[in-house]
This record gives structure tokens, sequence and C-alpha cells, in this order.
């Protein structure tokens, strides 16, 4: 076994590390939201190979932690083995899938005339980024399918909701628990996915930073101002958003969430309008630091930033931005 694969390998090893911190420590949960941070720093300082390589050992690694708990709870091993197969199917589209396309695209380049590199650009990561959500929110669909054939998918999410609201209240009303979960139920399959999906870019974003500060990165960190998104993206969403308001039932349902995760590229392209605009200011890194701690502590201002990249798709908010004279920045 080569340097390299050995090393990849243990980056694989090292993703069940926050799974092991949740279950050992109070308020450990948190730590989960690091799985994917060794895949992409094993992928964009290694390559394509070792992202393979360390995604196939933290799906094995996490469903054998998982077959192992299941089989010590329940005094079953046919029924740790069928968890932890379950755990590496969904690991595999949800965890190790996402981060082997994302730093695949991420390290193409190609030549320029002049000899430099252009790398692949980051409009085009967030929509990769985007069709990972799709495939996820289908595997989602055939998931609820399957644990719940003969009722309608809302109705067997909202359920699903319930469960998890009960364990996390159990001092409230079962009657609350259910209108709450059928509340949140209409758009909290997507809403759920677009969370994921901010967190795996967000290791992805965390493991180029890591990287660069010790020169062990493969491509530079893209200019999230220059992000572009597809113009064919903004007559998806408006078609997707008009069957949700007509159609009942599960195509309803289904057309809701697709709403949602193709939002997610807005949300970025709002990040890109905010990094534009602060690019003459002389207290940037201190006004994004800030930016930055209020979206991850509040949540609502991620739909005012979802809602600024659709208004920047419209008039090209950000184009004013970057025209203005002595908008330079080494982002």
């Amino acid at each position: 076994m080569s340097k390299g694969t050995g090393l990849a390998l243990l980056y694989g090893l090292a993703s069940a590390l926050p799974l092991l911190i949740a279950f050992s420590a109070p308020g450990g949960f948190l730590f989960m939201l690091l799985v994917p941070l060794p895949l992409f720093l094993a992928g964009l300082s290694m390559g394509s190979a070792a992202v393979v390589l360390s995604a196939t050992s933290a799906c094995l690694t996490l469903s054998l932690i998982i077959a192992v708990a299941t089989t010590k709870v329940t005094g079953s091993l046919a029924v740790g083995l069928a968890d932890g197969a379950g755990m590496f199917i969904g690991t595999a589209f949800t965890l190790g899938l996402p981060a082997v396309v994302l730093v695949r695209q991420a390290l193409l380049n190609r030549t320029r005339d002049d000899g430099s590199l252009e790398w692949y650009p980051a409009g085009q990561l967030v929509m990769w980024l985007t069709g990972a959500g799709v495939l996820l929110l289908a595997f989602s669909f055939a998931s609820l399918l399957w644990f719940g054939i003969g009722d309608s998918l809302e109705a067997i999410f909202a359920g699903e909701l319930a469960e998890a609201l009960r364990l996390m209240l159990p001092e409230v009303g079962e009657a609350q628990l259910k209108e709450a979960a059928a509340a949140a139920a209409q758009v909290g399959l997507g809403v759920g996915l677009d969370s994921w999906l901010m967190v795996i870019a967000a290791n992805g974003i965390l493991a180029q930073g890591v990287l660069g500060r010790y020169g062990r990165n493969l491509r530079p960190a893209p200019d999230i101002a220059q992000l572009d998104l597809p113009n064919w993206l903004g007559l998806a969403l408006a078609a997707t958003a008009f069957v949700a308001l007509l159609a009942p039932g599960d195509i309803g349902f289904l057309a809701r969430s697709l709403v949602m995760v193709l939002l997610l590229p807005y949300f970025f392209a709002g990040l890109a309008v905010v990094h534009a605009a602060c690019r003459s200011r002389g207290a940037r890194t201190a006004m994004l630091t800030i930016f930055y701690l209020i979206l991850v502590f509040f949540a609502w201002p991620a739909a005012l930033v979802t809602g600024l990249g659709l208004l920047d798709q419209m008039i090209g908010l950000r184009r004013r931005f970057l025209a203005a004279p002595g908008k330079q920045e080494n982002e």
C-alpha cells in the first residue's frame, strides 16, 4: 500500500470521529457537521482518486459503527447488519457522492493561450452541488415510499418529523407535535436538503482554506464574487414553482421540495453580491466576519440572501459593484 493510499484511507476513518463524539459527548451532535471535512481535505490535496478512497473508507466505517451499535442495543446481529447496510447506502448518497463529484469538478482545469491555468468556475460547482441535491431528493422520495407504502409522501414525511420532534420535545402534547410536523412537512424536506448541501459546501470551503494556508492545495480558491449561474435555472425554478402552486398530492409535494433545492444556487449568488459589495470597504474582513456569524446563528438571513441572489440575476446588482472603481480583493 502506497503512502498516498494509506493517507486517503485514514482521512476516511477520520470522518467517523465526529460521529463518535456526537454519541459520547453532550452537545456533540454539532461535530457531525464536520463529517465531510476529511474527505475534502483528502481530495483537494491529493486528487480525485484519493477522495474516492476516503469516501469509501468513510462509508464503510460509519456503517460498521451503526451496525455494532444497533446489534448491541437490539441483541440481533441481523438487525445490526441491516441497519449497517442502510447506513452505507445512505452515506454513499448523502456524503460520498457529493464529495467525490465536487472534488473531481473542482480540480478540472485548462490551459489558456498565455499558458496560465483556468480552473473550473465557482458557478458550475454550485450547479453540480444543486444536481447532487436533486439526486438526494429522488433518493429521499424513494426512501419515503419504501417506508410508507400506501400513504402520501407528505403524510409519510410528516410522520417521520413528528417522531423526531417527539424525541426532542417529550413534554409537548401529541396533537401539537402532529400539527407542527404537518406544517413543517410542506417544505421541510427541501429545507433539510438545502441545509445539508450548505454543510457540504462549507466543509469544502473550509478544507480549501486550511490546505491553502499550509500550501497543500491543488487549486487556488475560486472568487465567489465572480460566481455566475446559467440563465435556464430561472426558467426551471419558475416552472417548478408553477407546478408546486397548482399540483395536488405527491406531485405538489415533490415540486415544493424541488423549488427549495433550486433556490440554493441563488443563496450562493446572494453571497457573491455581499462579497462584491464589500470589496471597496476598508473593514471588509470584519464586515464579512460579522455577516457570516449572523448567518450561522440566525436562520432567517438565509432567506434574505437568497432573495438578494434572485434580484442580482434579474437586474445585475453584482456587476454594478464590480464595475465600480477600486474594487479589488484578494479572496
